[in-house]
């Protein structure tokens, strides 16, 4: 990694002018009553909230774009919005704080490049390219160039060569790693399981790059981030605890247990493995916080959700987690991990709400699957 180190700023840090800036922009952001508005409405009502709202100039070049049907236009423009607001944060960084939001930020290439792997999966349409996210290390116009020139891994290494961000080198080495072995690049047929492979393999990556910046920061912003790769670290570990994990729905409930022990316990079935306690596996205190209050809040009724369900909830409760540092330190990065969380928590939302007028769901449907905004009422409340 210590050819990354390249990608550092000078030192010094501006948190107190940028998180005057992005304290002005929280105003604008959607509360519980807006929301039970756009659900009640139709997709046209959606339309008109968004020429009218934060992302009424992106909207307004969709409109002119050629792109005809109109879920993909607010999507296209829901995006676009985010990616203009995180970026410009990223722009008036400076130092220390901008390279603390680079690594707060890396999740967008990340998510670029589980398109690009899984769209070599699936042998995409190279005519109609993923809504990259905007605002990570790499820009659009780089992952547009993979998609449209690769169509394979050993291509896709290849154009990562050849960018000159140590970064995308960091991504070539990594994937190239992968091919190691195979006689020939075209000779590996990629499946789901070697998708899922690659992408650990990329988080790892960008976690040791984000440590390795975190590690040259002695002071508590450098603490708060770390806290945020290990929560990213474990919510990735209980995903492939819920895919793997024997037994059905109805075993949930006595595995969650058995996960969340003090000290680790003997499998009562020999067959089975993966029954010791979450801090026995080293699980991040903040991981391990965020995991109770979920437990607390889906077994409330009663009622035991799927795994499915569970691993849904926990990925966008990284999200809430983000959004509640923002008062904890006015002068350090938590106040910008906060409006970060506040951003993707507002961008989801709208997308779910999109998503369910363009299908005619019911309004209760829509608002239950929506990241709750404080103490927002209950699905079946709507």
């Amino acid at each position: 990694m210590s050819c990354l180190k390249n990608c550092l700023s000078p030192k010094g840090e501006n948190y107190d002018c940028v998180n005057a800036r992005v304290r002005a922009r929280t105003r604008s952001f959607l509360d519980a009553d807006a929301y039970l508005r756009l659900v009640r409405g139709s997709l046209g009502d959606m339309e008109r909230f968004l020429l009218q709202g934060r992302a009424s100039e992106f909207f307004r070049a969709q409109m002119i774009s050629g792109e005809t049907l109109l879920l993909r236009r607010v999507r296209a423009a829901l995006m676009s919005a985010l990616s203009c607001g995180l970026g410009s944060v990223l722009r008036m960084a400076e130092g220390e704080t901008r390279d603390l939001l680079t690594v707060l930020f890396s999740g967008a290439d990340l998510d670029n490049l589980r398109f690009i792997l899984r769209g070599l999966l699936r042998r995409s349409d190279r005519e109609n390219p993923p809504l990259w996210r905007g605002y990570g290390i790499l820009s659009p116009l780089f992952y547009d160039r993979l998609w449209s020139s690769c169509s394979s891994l050993q291509e896709v290494c290849e154009l990562c060569q050849e960018n000159p961000h140590p970064v995308a080198g960091m991504i070539a080495s990594t994937l190239a790693g992968f091919l190691e072995g195979a006689e020939a690049a075209e000779a590996v047929k990629m499946t789901g399981g070697d998708v899922r492979q690659m992408e650990r393999a990329l988080l790892c990556s960008f976690l040791e790059y984000g440590c390795a910046v975190v590690r040259d920061v002695s002071s508590g912003n450098g603490r708060a981030l770390r806290q945020y790769l290990l929560l990213r670290r474990d919510v990735w570990n209980m995903g492939v605890w819920f895919r793997h994990s024997g037994g059905g729905d109805g075993d949930l409930l006595r595995d969650v247990e058995a996960l969340t022990a003090p000290e680790p316990e003997t499998p009562a079935d020999p067959g089975r493995t993966g029954r010791t306690s979450l801090k026995a596996l080293n699980f991040s205190a903040a991981f391990l916080s965020l995991w109770n209050d979920l437990k607390r809040d889906l077994t409330r009724d009663g009622i035991v959700p799927s795994r499915g369900e569970w691993h849904y909830r926990l990925r966008f409760g990284v999200l809430e987690w983000l959004r509640s540092l923002y008062r904890t330190n006015p002068l350090g990065i938590e106040t910008l991990m906060g409006y970060t969380g506040m951003e993707l928590i507002e961008w989801h939302n709208l997308n779910v709400v999109a998503s369910g007028l363009a299908f005619s769901m019911f309004p209760e449907r829509i608002y239950c699957r929506l990241i709750p905004l404080g103490k927002m009422r209950r699905g079946n409340d709507v």
